[in-house]
């Protein structure tokens, strides 16, 4: 499936910036090929970008400062980018960084940490096990999976609130796969297990829309386009708002957006919108044109367009 292009976004809203503007987001969270979204008003949102498609329109947004991680062992696969506005640009960022940078699971762009004050935002991709039965990167995906949730202990014994948005990868519960899927055949039971490390227990990161939507079924994040599976709604659920228990009382809403907003032939998944208030920014800082960001750890936005239109 493609990702969203500008041609797309163009036809619906004009811009990135009218798209971040209409959906009333401070903060829109991209992963690969999927449309995920969260707020404070935090959206979080996926998409594949390969790094010839990177264009002004896509990496300088008025008004917003835009944070990357991109593959450094594959062109065009994975990446992650933060877009934040105003106010809810980030005191401090940091990329692929579950294992100081080094590791392999640092490599492929999967990972975008940014400090918004309130909280400490962790947008992620989790790496595919690969089909069955071989499953090759399942062992990949599991040091990933245990690395992420490290990262996010880190944060909290800090002190931290954290949320951790995007595609997981994973389903956490049969409630959460169509009943034409048997839910014990989709993923190894130490999937399983390092996503419930991550959402059970004393210490557990707490599933906003789940636990705005108890008993709630047939609601989905991703569906397998060659087959027609989202006009019968049989999905998955594996894109999620985690949030530390502290953050609970400032929740507002939490929502799976819909077609209406988010045309599907975006993406085969669909957007998370996730609304807060009554949180405290980061502390100002003097406003910024798009034009003049450069991303932590990348080389100039200004040396690399110049590049792409050479």
């Amino acid at each position: 499936m493609q990702a969203p292009t500008l041609k797309n976004i163009a036809l619906k809203y004009g811009s990135l910036s009218d798209l971040f503007g209409e959906l009333e987001l401070d903060i829109a969270c991209f992963q690969v090929l999927v449309l995920v979204m969260v707020v404070v008003q935090i959206n979080d949102r996926e998409t594949k970008l390969v790094e010839a498609q990177l264009t002004k329109e896509i990496v300088c947004v008025d008004d917003c400062e835009s944070y990357w991680a991109v593959s450094r062992e594959k062109k065009g696969y994975s990446g992650v980018v933060t877009y934040a506005r105003g106010q809810w640009r980030a005191a401090h960022v940091e990329v692929d960084c579950l294992a100081s940078g080094e590791s392999d699971i640092d490599r492929e762009g999967r990972v975008v940490v940014s400090d918004h004050g309130a909280f400490v935002l962790i947008n992620v991709y989790v790496p595919n096990a690969g089909d069955r039965p071989a499953r090759p990167r399942l062992g990949f995906k599991l040091k990933f999976l245990h690395a992420l949730k490290r990262t996010a202990d880190g944060f909290r014994k800090q002190g931290r609130q954290v949320i951790l948005v995007g595609d997981f990868n994973v389903v956490a519960t049969p409630a959460d796969v169509h009943a034409s899927m048997p839910f014990d055949d989709l993923y190894a039971p130490e999937e399983l297990a390092a996503l419930h490390a991550l959402t059970e227990g004393p210490a557990a990161y707490v599933d906003v829309w789940r636990r705005l939507h108890l008993g709630v079924a047939d609601v989905y994040t991703v569906w397998d386009e060659r087959t027609s599976a989202r006009a019968f709604n049989r999905g998955l659920r594996i894109d999620y708002v985690l949030c530390t228990p502290g953050l609970l009382p400032s929740v507002v809403a939490c929502e799976v957006v819909g077609t209406d907003r988010l045309p599907p032939k975006w993406s085969d998944h669909a957007g998370l919108l996730l609304r807060l208030q009554g949180l405290a920014a980061p502390r100002p800082r003097p406003a910024l044109r798009a034009e003049k960001l450069r991303p932590p750890g990348q080389r100039s936005l200004a040396g690399f367009l110049a590049k792409q239109q050479t």
